[in-house]
Order: structure tokens, then C-alpha cells, then sequence
């Protein structure tokens, strides 16, 4: 049976809700749900309860049927992090958490490449820093491949691929021995953020 959660404020969940020792009514949680993902959390016992789900910017709310699965659709659970689970039943309450982990596919990268404009034959003179981020714009920390590239106006290209760290990545690339507008891009999984750098022939104004 499906349960429609209602929002509420977190801090009013925390600050009504008595923990007793739990006995009767009791959850079983998923370790991670993925962000943005439906989910589900089984109940035991019997009578009617109410489940609190409260984390990161984030607080549900829904009444329940002991000992049926309640069901959340897709999309209610977006912040990653630690969620703390309360279920209050008619004469005990149980309580646990779970993780909400960054979803997958990368669907939005933050590209930041600098200078904008340099002078010519600058060994490593143009860097560029990708974060990567899912669909909710959580960081996403687990090791990703990101390739850089940077096209000259000459129809070189340098291409550097780099693993991030906690979701970071960064290169360093040439400037070329020829003036002229050269396009910088980072994609990751077909998702990808181009910035244009102008070379010129001497140091720039």
C-alpha cells in the first residue's frame, strides 16, 4: 500500500517525538538509496503509525499500516547524506538511518578554466577544475573519469583524461605557439562545459 509523505519541518519532528524503547512496531531501512530513486521501508506489527524521515534540508512525514511496506516515489529523497528514520507506533517507537548517495549518471559539470587570456607558448599555462554533480546537484565523490580538451587555433588539440578526488579534477595544458581563440572542454559521460581562451602574441594588457 502506498502512503502519500507530507513535508514538515524537521526541527518541530525532533523536538515532538519521545524514543521509547522498541518492541512492537519495528522498520526495516535500506542501507543507501540513491538520490531522486523510489524507495521503500517495511514495517512490522500491527495498528496504525506514523513514520518521520528527516536529513539534509530534507524532512518527510507519513502515516502507515504496520507490517506492510510503505512506498515513496520517485524523487522525494534528492539531498545526499545521513537521514535519521523514526517510526512511532501505538505503544513503541523504533528509529535508524540510512544513507541518500549522489545518483548516476554525472548530469552537470562546474568547468572553471583560467587564464581567459595569456600570451603564446606558456608551458602549462592554461589550467582547468571540473566538479561534478548529479541532477540534484549533489557532488559526486566516487572516482570519475574526465577528459579535458583544448583545440588551438592552429588544429592542434591536447587531451588530457583525469580521475576525480572527493569530485574534484584539475589539468594543466600548453598554450600554443599561434595567436588566436583556442576552445577548452571537460565532458564526463557525454555531459559536457566548454570555455574559450584567447592567446596572444605577447604579454596581455
Amino acid at each position: 500500500m502506498k502512503f502519500r509523505p507530507a513535508f514538515v519541518l524537521g526541527g518541530l519532528v525532533l523536538a515532538t517525538i519521545q524514543i521509547a524503547c522498541a518492541q512492537g512496531a519495528s522498520m526495516n531501512l535500506p542501507t543507501t538509496v540513491e538520490a531522486g530513486s523510489a524507495f521503500s521501508i517495511q514495517t512490522t506489527g500491527s495498528g496504525k503509525a506514523v513514520l518521520y524521515i528527516v536529513g539534509p534540508g530534507q524532512a518527510l512525514k507519513s502515516d502507515v499500516q504496520l507490517g506492510e511496506a510503505t512506498s515513496f516515489p520517485a524523487g522525494y529523497l534528492y539531498n545526499a547524506g545521513h537521514y535519521l528514520a523514526i517510526l512511532v507506533g501505538p505503544s513503541s517507537t523504533d528509529q535508524g538511518s540510512f544513507n541518500v548517495v549522489p545518483a548516476h549518471p554525472p548530469s552537470n559539470l562546474a568547468f572553471f578554466a583560467k587564464p581567459s587570456r595569456l600570451p603564446v607558448g606558456r608551458h602549462n599555462g592554461i589550467s582547468g577544475t571540473v566538479y561534478v554533480f548529479d541532477a540534484y546537484r549533489n557532488l559526486i565523490t566516487t572516482p570519475t573519469n574526465v577528459s579535458f580538451e583544448l583545440s588551438n587555433p592552429s588544429g592542434a588539440v591536447q587531451k588530457h583524461t583525469v580521475v576525480t578526488q572527493n569530485g574534484v579534477a584539475s589539468t594543466a595544458m600548453d598554450s600554443t605557439a599561434k595567436e588566436g581563440i583556442s576552445t577548452f572542454k571537460a565532458q564526463v559521460d557525454g555531459v559536457f562545459s566548454t570555455r574559450v581562451v584567447e592567446q596572444v602574441p605577447g604579454d596581455p594588457c
